[in-house]
């Protein structure tokens, strides 16, 4: 969804202003501007450490198919609750 709403702004702003070469320059020096700064750490370390994460988690993700009701909620909460009490 949010792919979605990116790729439309970008379209109806490619076209009310138009993608000049100047737009272009200054889009590509911004970007490799951010590469020397403050936060150019945050660069490696926050997909570094999103890749760690997801090479040593020990659970592995949800095999659940469908959606998840009230019911379901209720179920997992009392079933909790009774193994609590024992």
């Amino acid at each position: 969804m949010a792919g979605a709403l990116a790729a439309l702004l970008l379209r109806v702003g490619v076209s009310t202003h138009g993608l000049s070469f100047e737009v272009q320059q200054r889009l590509w020096d911004d970007i490799l501007g951010r590469l020397h700064g403050p936060m150019t750490s945050r660069l490696f370390l926050q997909p570094g450490l999103a890749f760690l994460v997801a090479l040593f988690k020990e659970y592995p993700p949800a095999q659940h198919t469908g959606s998840f009701t009230v019911e379901d909620v209720h179920a997992s909460i009392s079933s909790a609750a009774s193994g609590a009490n024992q």
